[in-house]
């Protein structure tokens, strides 16, 4: 009995579905992103001593990550500490940009 209503499911998926599948067309949609980065501050010092250390290099990067992975940097910006020890990276932004998006990617359309 099991059998026979097993291969009537079949029968009639295969005679009442869809006639023929669409393949659609994969298209690159623009998608317009904002970006900005507030400010911040951190200190530098001698892990021996815990004074402050001058001129000393920094370097902030932000990474644009998405579905496919890193895209490059989004802003870099380097700093030198004072007398203080301090390291000031501004704030950055408020623009937009562009992002292209795949719908190769598994994305409804």
């Amino acid at each position: 009995m099991f059998r026979f209503t097993a291969v009537t499911i079949v029968v009639l998926a295969t005679l009442l579905g869809p006639r023929t599948v669409e393949a659609q067309d994969c298209k690159v949609l623009l998608i317009p992103c904002m970006y900005e980065g507030v400010p911040f501050a951190l200190t530098v010092v001698d892990a021996e001593t815990d004074q402050p250390l001058a001129e000393v290099h920094g370097l902030a990067e932000w990474q644009n990550y998405a579905y496919h992975g890193r895209n490059g940097p989004l802003m870099v910006q380097d700093a030198v500490s004072g007398a203080d020890g301090v390291l000031r990276f501004p704030k950055w932004g408020r623009f937009t940009a562009i992002s292209a998006v795949s719908c190769a990617a598994s994305i409804p359309l």
